[in-house]
């Protein structure tokens, strides 16, 4: 029934090849440094052409904070669309039937209480009212497993009628996912915007740091992954020199 029903409901999240974006504004960056058409052609050069890596920092900065909006609103989207689904499905089953209502209210009370604050621009406070709809959620299950088979079954008969459908816990886990995406990204662009205006204050973080971050902005394009792997290897190199030249002058002292 959920199925069929939410076939009526199906968010808008079309996905740009951000990959086509940066291969834009590199052509028009080449237009300006006769090097860089040069550099994109080579598979390995040892250092990169004057000012063109903090260019592809920037480049990559701006493409995390835009697939960090474009997730983000999509992942929400979807949680409004299959609302509307779980909603109807709610009323069908509980018509006429008020056992239920003290948790359907809650429930119901919670998620809309997320998607008006998300709407309104108050991210925390919505992902706040999405977990505790999840923690409710997860803690009327757990109830239902402290009884016998046949007051499971019946238990869980009921529980149908009032919990959040398998679609449904999705899509809420999804926005709490993207939540934790958005602000891995941020950071990380954050640390590139620091590259492109040549901030060296950025080495002072562990080489862990930035990995970690990559790893937790779940990159899927092809020339955003190069570029942040380009960056990540021009300051390895610059960290490498900084520990050379700490250890040179530490020998030198008296």
């Amino acid at each position: 029934m959920g199925a069929s029903t939410s076939a009526h409901c199906q968010p808008q999240c079309s996905e740009v090849s951000f990959d086509d974006v940066v291969v834009c504004a590199a052509t028009s960056i080449s237009a300006f440094d006769p090097n860089f058409s040069e550099f994109a052609e080579e598979e390995c050069l040892d250092r990169e052409p004057s000012g063109i890596l903090p260019v592809k920092a920037t480049l990559a900065s701006h493409a995390l904070r835009y697939l960090s909006r474009q997730s983000s609103e999509c992942s929400w989207e979807q949680l409004r669309c299959e609302f509307e689904v779980q909603s109807g499905i709610w009323e069908r089953l509980n018509s006429g039937d008020s056992r239920n209502e003290g948790l359907l209210v809650q429930l119901k009370l919670k998620i809309e209480c997320g998607l008006a604050m998300h709407k309104g621009g108050c991210s925390g406070d919505a992902i706040v009212a999405v977990q505790a709809a999840l923690m409710m959620d997860a803690a009327a299950k757990h109830v239902s497993r402290h009884v016998t088979a046949t007051e499971m079954k019946a238990m869980e008969a009921e529980f149908s009628k009032a919990g959040l459908s398998p679609r449904m816990k999705a899509c809420a886990e999804e926005v709490m996912v993207q939540m934790c995406v958005s602000q891995a990204r941020h950071e990380l662009a954050e640390y590139l915007d620091m590259v492109a205006s040549l901030d060296d204050s950025r080495l002072d973080k562990p080489k862990r740091w930035f990995l970690n971050m990559a790893k937790a902005c779940d990159l899927k394009y092809g020339v955003l992954k190069e570029y942040i792997n380009e960056v990540l290897a021009a300051d390895a190199q610059l960290h490498a020199e900084r520990t050379m030249i700490a250890a040179t002058s530490f020998n030198k002292q008296p």
